[in-house]
């Protein structure tokens, strides 16, 4: 007989018990066992999603309290402690009713209010934090228009900081009780097997289809009320079943009003990121690309304005080491190089100039050793302090490199014996980014030569992490911590 498997950890109130029932089956008389009653075993199935569902709604609730309690607090608390008595109530009362509305629309909008749904869940900072400093141009703005000086300048200020510190204590606060007392997730899921095993390590609750009476029968009235009343209060319904079973199935899934789906254990080798139904039938999306036409245009202004604030200063840096290498050795001051680029396509990448023009690698089919007799003493103290690398920010405005993403390789570049693609099929997904001056690899200490294929693998693992997790966040982080690595015993 099929047993039933329950998750045993959520326990989102102090009245409800620790334990939830881990198997649906019970003890009979003569000391064996048999499968729970179909009504009990709903209730118990329900009894878990209602929780789940109630207590996701108070957390809810909880935020949009505690952020309007902070954001008044805030503006009420300078406000008297600044403005004079007679003008403090209504002044702060204007501030407020600007501020508030705007918070609360953007932050809504950002989803600052649903809880993450991973193994570890919690509530959103930035989406908050986002919709702070929207109000706040609001406000700066009507400042602006309107030239009013019924709103104080510091009371605005003083007040958006604390209201930034308030909400992200306040909501690191909270996501630390939601991932205590939601292990396993906000949502519930319910997973029926019709023919197929139950699987053990899983936070879903499992019922087998067999064991229950259950089938996919949509000429059944009795069967499809059975149905609905096991999946009732659930967030989401997952069949696994036979090929043979599955048009049934979907029959039957749709007649219900849960979101459900079905698995295809054959899209596992595909790995799609979803479904598209055409003309000719219903095609598997392999790829969107790894950034939105609104990320990439983000991503772009960001790269244009930190290239345009500080290529002034850095001019000067490249013409007073232009100088240094026309001193040092024979040659230009510059040295170009094809690498390959965003989609595979090749550009050509701008350096300061460190070997000796005659013994000089326009291919890159040799890489650069220690203590390479082809690099110039000026040359070896450029690359290890990677200011052979600042002409580059000449290639992130011409739009062929980003400040951050996966570092530009030569063609014939070589990880031991073989060739970069060689060692690794999946080589070619770094490209579909442009390539940055540094990269994720770059702040985790993967620098210098590739003796042997593990230095690759390890890079182009950090490499096919940062497409995957791409944000403006985690570009400002890698920039920051590349200061760290600037001077690297491995950079030669």
């Amino acid at each position: 007989m099929g047993v039933c498997q329950i998750p045993g950890k959520f326990h989102p109130m102090k009245n409800q018990a620790r334990e939830t029932p881990s198997s649906s089956r019970v003890s009979t008389e003569e000391g064996g066992s048999v499968a729970k009653p179909f009504d009990l075993l709903a209730a118990e199935f329900q009894k878990n999603a209602q929780a789940k569902r109630l207590f996701r709604s108070r957390v809810k609730i909880a935020l949009v309290a505690g952020d309007l309690t902070i954001l008044l607090a805030s503006i009420y608390g300078w406000s008297l402690g600044y403005i004079p008595e007679r003008l403090a109530t209504s002044t702060a009362g204007l501030l407020a009713m600007a501020v508030i509305p705007i918070y609360f629309f953007v932050a809504y909008n950002q989803r600052a209010y649903r809880i993450a749904d991973n193994t570890r869940p919690g509530v959103p900072i930035f989406a908050a934090l986002s919709g702070l400093l929207a109000s706040v141009g609001g406000v700066v703005l009507m400042i602006f228009l309107t030239k009013t000086t019924d709103i104080s300048r510091v009371v605005t200020v003083a007040s958006t900081a604390t209201s930034a510190i308030g909400i992200c204590t306040f909501r690191a606060y909270v996501s630390y009780i939601v991932g205590r007392n939601l292990p396993s997730g906000q949502f519930s899921t319910l997973c029926i097997y019709d023919g197929l095993p139950l699987k053990r390590a899983t936070h879903a609750t499992q019922i087998d289809a067999q064991a229950y009476g259950l089938s996919a029968n949509a000429s059944d009235p009795e069967m499809i009320a059975k149905l609905a009343q096991i999946t009732k209060d659930f967030d989401h319904l997952l069949v696994h079943c036979p090929p043979n079973k599955r048009q049934k199935w979907i029959s039957v899934m749709r007649s219900l009003s849960i979101p459900s789906e079905i698995l295809l254990p054959e899209l596992n080798d595909i790995n799609p990121i979803g479904l598209r139904i055409r003309n000719a039938g219903v095609s598997g999306i392999i790829t969107g690309g790894p950034l939105q036409l609104h990320e990439r245009l983000l991503k772009r202004a960001f790269d244009l304005t930190i290239v345009v604030l500080a290529l002034p200063f850095l001019l000067v840096l490249i013409f007073a080491i232009g100088i240094a290498i026309k001193l040092d050795s024979k040659g230009p001051v510059l040295f170009f190089q094809d690498r390959i680029g965003r989609d595979n396509r090749p550009f050509r990448i701008i350096k300061l100039r460190t070997m000796r023009v005659e013994q000089s690698d326009a291919h890159g089919a040799q890489s650069t050793q220690r203590d390479d007799p082809r690099t110039t003493k000026l040359g070896e103290f450029l690359r290890r302090t990677s200011l052979d690398e600042i002409p580059q920010l000449l290639n992130v405005l011409l739009g062929d490199m980003s400040l951050v993403g996966p570092r530009p390789h030569a063609k014939l570049s070589r990880a031991g014996e073989r060739l970069f693609w060689e060692v690794d099929s999946a080589y070619w997904q770094r490209h579909s980014v442009k390539p940055g001056i540094t990269g994720l690899a770059q702040v985790r200490g993967h620098r210098g030569n590739t003796f042997r294929e593990e230095h690759l693998r390890a890079r182009l693992g950090a490499d096919l992490e940062y497409v995957a997790n791409w944000s403006l966040l985690n570009d400002i982080k890698i920039i920051l911590r590349t200061f760290r690595v600037l001077a690297h015993d491995n950079a030669f």
